[in-house]
């Protein structure tokens, strides 16, 4: 019981902390869990990063996979 106590302790606390530094990341498009911005990406991807860099501005942040 107290292994799965610390277990969700770990868990909620990687989760507060990884959401903090979200909010000091350069904008981005958003994705979806685990697969990230993989689905938005085409054959042509410097006309997808093209597209973002006139959304997002010049620094922006993309998720390829797991966060």
């Amino acid at each position: 019981m107290t292994l799965i106590g610390a277990c969700a302790v770990y868990a909620i606390l990687r989760l507060w902390r990884s959401a903090l530094r979200r909010g000091k990341m350069p904008p981005g498009p958003h994705g979806v869990p685990i697969l990230g911005n993989a689905l938005q990406l085409s054959n042509l991807l410097f006309l997808r990063f093209m597209e973002w860099k006139d959304q997002h501005g010049e620094c922006y942040q993309c998720h390829m996979l797991a966060y």
